[in-house]
């Protein structure tokens, strides 16, 4: 019977103390490399933005060409929807809306 209790409760050891120290020092490298990624990408993505900005890439309303277009569609009578349909089945699409 003393044999089993020895066994039910082992007693810690160096090997517990050493995993328990390595697992504190694993955790807070984690932690420094996600702070060191989250400022890396906070900072790629304000050059990104500067840099998009100083080459004129981002379209304004005055360079678009369709801007007028799209004016005169806001402004149009009617109730307007966009419909998305299979491709094949645009005309019974159609076909239902216009019966309901």
């Amino acid at each position: 019977m003393s044999d089993d209790q020895s066994i039910d409760t082992p007693a810690p050891d160096a090997f517990e103390a050493q995993l328990a120290a390595n697992a504190t020092e694993v955790a807070t490298e984690a932690v420094v490399e996600e702070i060191a990624v989250e400022e890396t990408s906070a900072v790629a993505t304000d050059d990104l933005a500067l840099a998009s900005d100083e080459d004129g890439d981002i379209e304004s309303e005055e360079n678009d060409p369709n801007a007028e277009f799209r004016r005169t569609l806001r402004t149009a009578l009617g109730d307007w929807y966009v419909v998305h349909s299979y491709a094949g089945y645009e005309k019974k699409v159609k076909g239902n809306l216009h019966n309901r």
